[in-house]
């Protein structure tokens, strides 16, 4: 049991009460508000990758990817979090609420939209998904909120700025959101009830990553390619050239003049006694014999022993 500081004020003194609070009970609360938002950041990554391959190029799918990647920061934020208090989420330990809890925001933020399937103007579809950020963007300020307080009141300051943090940004995300929301309606107006519709099925999200997968593909085609021509060309280069040495040896084996023995009697001796004799010849007298020997016998023993220095 540890002592905190109480938000409480008895009337009789102005200083804060001390009250007992549970270690344990304390970090299993707010290990509970951080698989929460662990859930939300999650299924918020799908939610925001399927809003990006349908809007077009433009201030608002720049606004979504970069929020994408701000998302991705704050779910390892906070998976951080989780590791440092001790354990990872587990629904039966923190309870059957709380998997409730966290299952439901996954069906809620993590669904495909359905009004896809149902003939919806992609520009419709558009102010439908920023509608859909506003309220994931709530339900998350609020999350954190809570999460931030709990944390001061439980004594887990790091946990505190961290909420901190990650509700900022969200805040910030949500007022950027709400900027677009008129612009993404007068489109709807022109699309519903003008029947002029201003976005391009060709720039949004993936058509573009379709191009840019199909571009990776033949840059990756072309060095393969080209690294396997220059590969070949060079390895024909080398055999041509080994080639090439080759036949000049054979010419030369074959069109060299016949040279007579080194001394008179030198086929019928023995290597051993052409070995020690050679070894007291001058250099040009050394080179002949090498030359004769590897010509005709070519026994190791003479040859190294006729080698100059």
């Amino acid at each position: 049991m540890i002592a905190l500081l109480s938000h409480s004020k008895p009337d009789d003194s102005r200083r804060p009460r001390v009250e007992e609070v549970n270690v344990s009970t304390a970090n299993d609360k707010l290990l509970q508000y951080l698989n929460e938002a662990q859930a939300t950041e999650q299924a918020l990554v799908s939610t925001l990758r399927a809003h990006i391959a349908m809007t077009p190029r433009g201030s608002y799918r720049d606004d979504l990817e970069e929020h994408l990647r701000t998302t991705r920061r704050h779910a390892q934020l906070v998976r951080e979090r989780i590791g440092r208090l001790g354990t990872s989420f587990n629904p039966l330990a923190l309870g059957i609420g709380l998997a409730e809890t966290i299952a439901g925001q996954v069906m809620a933020l993590g669904k495909m939209p359905v009004d896809i399937l149902r003939g919806m103007s992609v520009e419709e579809k558009l102010l439908k998904n920023a509608k859909d950020e506003c309220a994931t963007e709530a339900l998350e300020i609020a999350t954190y909120m809570a999460l931030e307080s709990l944390a001061i009141d439980a004594g887990d300051l790091e946990t505190a700025e961290v909420a901190a943090r990650i509700r900022q940004d969200e805040e910030a995300f949500l007022q950027r959101l709400l900027e677009h929301i008129p612009q993404l309606s007068t489109m709807v107006a022109a699309a519903e009830i003008r029947g002029r519709h201003t976005v391009n099925v060709r720039t949004v999200g993936a058509a573009d990553k379709a191009r840019s997968t199909v571009r990776r593909a033949r840059r990756t085609t072309r060095r393969a390619t080209t690294r396997a021509t220059t590969t070949a060309t060079r390895t024909t280069k080398s055999t041509a050239r080994t080639a090439r040495k080759a036949t000049r040896r054979a010419v030369a084996a074959t069109s060299a003049p016949a040279r007579r023995e080194p001394w008179s009697g030198y086929d019928e001796q023995p290597a051993a006694e052409i070995a020690d004799k050679v070894q007291q010849l001058p250099a040009s007298r050394k080179e002949r014999v090498r030359e004769y020997e590897e010509q005709h016998k070519d026994r190791s023993t003479v040859v190294e022993a006729a080698q100059t220095s």
